[in-house]
């Protein structure tokens, strides 16, 4: 049995506030480890809404704060990731002849975000699998707490309603809801696949013409 069967497994055979909780933490976890399948937890508890009479507002309000909580930990990690000798904001990991992160390739991604972080914080629920990312990033470049923490919660709020009544609404058909998701979160990919790319041509090419 995998682990995300084994969590599933638990979740209904406790069909109390252990229950609950188990939502709450997978929904932190999943921004700490992003390869965790909160997102199956979370329909899963939209699932036993539908089948097994489990109170929405306490399903909605435990994926909810779990999400806003492990967020807010991506953002102080970028915090600290970004902050070297008190106020300055260059990454600890900027070091001479650094292929990963040069200054200039933080200094373009600190411009970009700094422009459209808003939107990217407003769409990172609605992105699996690299919603911790965008957070840390926030962090790093020292973005403002409070408009991050607005941002999150309008998209937290969002996107559980969203997946709460997708859920609710397909019923007693777990096998239908999870192939479903499974074709959004493909599609997803794909989409951030072609964004990056161009995004990674964009900077070439203005690399490029620069050094011309």
């Amino acid at each position: 049995m995998s682990l995300i069967d084994l969590i599933l497994d638990f979740i209904i055979r406790n069909e109390n506030v252990l229950g609950y909780i188990v939502l709450f933490v997978s929904s932190l976890i999943e921004y700490i480890f992003p390869p965790f399948p909160g997102d199956t937890v979370t329909l899963f508890g939209a699932f036993l809404i539908s089948v097994r009479n489990w109170n929405f507002f306490a399903v909605f309000m435990s994926v909810t704060v779990g999400s806003v909580i492990g967020a807010t930990i991506d953002y102080f990690i970028g915090r600290r990731l970004g902050r070297k000798n008190g106020n300055s904001q260059i990454p600890k990991m900027i070091k001479k002849g650094n292929m990963v992160l040069t200054e200039e390739r933080y200094l373009y991604i600190k411009e970009k975000f700094e422009k459209y972080g808003a939107y990217v914080i407003i769409l990172n629920r609605f992105m699996p699998g690299v919603r911790a990312f965008f957070f840390v990033v926030a962090g790093i470049i020292d973005m403002k707490f409070l408009p991050v923490q607005f941002f999150n919660l309008l998209s937290v709020l969002l996107w559980n309603f969203l997946i709460i009544w997708s859920g609710y609404f397909v019923g007693n058909n777990w096998d239908r809801l999870l192939g479903l998701y499974s074709l959004y979160s493909k599609a997803v990919g794909i989409v951030i696949f072609i964004v990056l790319l161009s995004l990674l041509i964009l900077f070439y090419i203005k690399r490029k013409n620069a050094k011309n």
